[in-house]
């Protein structure tokens, strides 16, 4: 959901320079397939229908970082288009914070308590129904992890980490390279003399 918050803002400045979102629609990716999977997967393996069969949860951990894996090379295949290059380096980031903390990706107990996501600090309700674990001692790069949180009071309150903000900051890019008109080119002035 963070994710959202600059994409719609930076929508809203590209057509108030003059933008055109169908601009979007022309935008030709190389094996979309791969981001359509990943994303799929990712859906699917949090869904309540998955969480649900225990056999199922056994293999969310890997199945995640699988689907990470199919979006960062769909990000990599893809890296002439503007924008991709802060988005693959989040991503990458995200990516390696889950392979190497078990497929899930950690959060801090203060970003958590911040965001309003631990109702009177129980951990547990917040963990049945989500792919993250708490950091610990034995958390690896726990500063890539989700360490920031926008506070309860604010709308679309969340937990995110550095990755996520480079992701973000490639969209915006892409956006306002994609939506945004483009400057005119520069013209000669006539030479006096």
């Amino acid at each position: 959901m963070i994710l959202l918050v600059p994409m719609l803002l930076s929508i809203l400045v590209a057509m108030l320079r003059g933008g055109n979102l169908l601009a979007l629609a022309e935008v030709r990716f190389k094996h979309s397939w791969l981001i359509l999977t990943g994303l799929l997967v990712q859906v699917l393996i949090f869904s309540s229908w998955w969480e649900s069969i225990p056999a199922c949860t056994a293999w969310t951990p890997h199945v995640y970082a699988l689907s990470m894996a199919l979006l960062l090379l769909a990000v990599g295949l893809n890296h002439s288009v503007p924008g991709m290059a802060f988005l693959g380096m989040g991503l990458f980031l995200n990516t390696l914070t889950i392979w190497v903390n078990g497929g899930q990706m950690p959060a801090s107990l203060l970003a958590l308590q911040t965001a309003g996501f631990l109702p009177a600090g129980d951990v547990a309700l917040f963990w049945q129904s989500n792919n993250s674990v708490l950091i610990d001692e034995g958390t690896r790069l726990w500063f890539l992890c989700d360490i920031f949180a926008l506070p309860k009071s604010w709308p679309l309150t969340n937990i995110f980490s550095i990755g996520d903000m480079l992701i973000s900051l490639g969209g915006v890019i892409f956006i306002q390279k994609t939506v945004a008109p483009s400057p005119p080119p520069d013209t000669p002035h006539p030479q006096n003399g």
